[in-house]
């Protein structure tokens, strides 16, 4: 799975080695996000590009759930790697993912330390996404700061989370999405945790009301 390369910090000669099904992903839909965030950059309204709006892009957050997660990151590298996206780069301040799976194939240069600090990951102890790809696919590692759920309250993490040793846990964690809620307890990974709509109610702040009324 390893094969996608994206370019070190300002076009620098190191290179960052990522999942090239991820990798993938995020070239085959670069060219129109870009060019939404050019216009966004110009003043421009995004419904309608004629229209000019008070107020250009001024900061721009990224996030993204699960491969959204993954995608999210790569777009930030890819945006710090390139010397033409680099007035879009500057208005970067945070990527945020929830669920996300290990996307980069080795440490990151250290031309990327100012992307990385802006990379803040959420994960809930059993949810075997982030834990992939297993250990058999090649060494994959997780950046940023990452922040886990652990008894009703989300707490930084001084480790990321570890890889699969093997697949062999995946077909558990689908069966734990089937079983009974008490059995499912018991489980150390289940894909019940996975759901965006898990992360939702797990960040959503006590004693308020979300837009949908709950």
């Amino acid at each position: 799975q390893h094969g996608g390369e994206i370019p070190g910090i300002e076009d620098g000669a190191e290179k960052v080695r990522v999942h090239a099904g991820f990798h993938r992903n995020v070239r085959a839909t670069l060219l129109p996000v870009m060019g939404q965030l050019a216009v966004a950059l110009q003043g421009r309204s995004l419904l309608d590009h004629d229209t000019r709006v008070e107020h250009p892009l001024e900061a721009l957050y990224v996030t993204g759930h699960s491969l959204g997660g993954a995608m999210a990151l790569l777009l930030a590298l890819t945006l710090s790697g390139s010397s033409i996206h680099r007035s879009i780069a500057h208005r970067l301040r945070a990527v945020y993912t929830f669920g996300q799976p290990m996307t980069i194939a080795g440490p990151l240069p250290h031309a990327t330390d100012a992307i990385e600090r802006k990379v803040f990951r959420y994960v809930t102890a059993r949810d075997p996404i982030p834990a992939l790809p297993p250990k058999s696919w090649g060494p994959f590692v997780h950046v940023g700061q990452e922040y886990r759920l652990a008894d009703g309250r989300w707490q930084r993490s001084e480790s990321p989370v570890a890889q699969l040793s093997s697949m062999r846990e995946i077909p558990r964690a689908v069966l734990a999405f089937f079983a009974s809620e008490k059995r499912r307890a018991s489980s150390r990974y289940t894909l019940a945790d996975h759901g965006p709509h898990h992360y939702i109610a797990a960040l959503q702040p006590q004693n308020r009301v979300t837009e949908f009324g709950d």
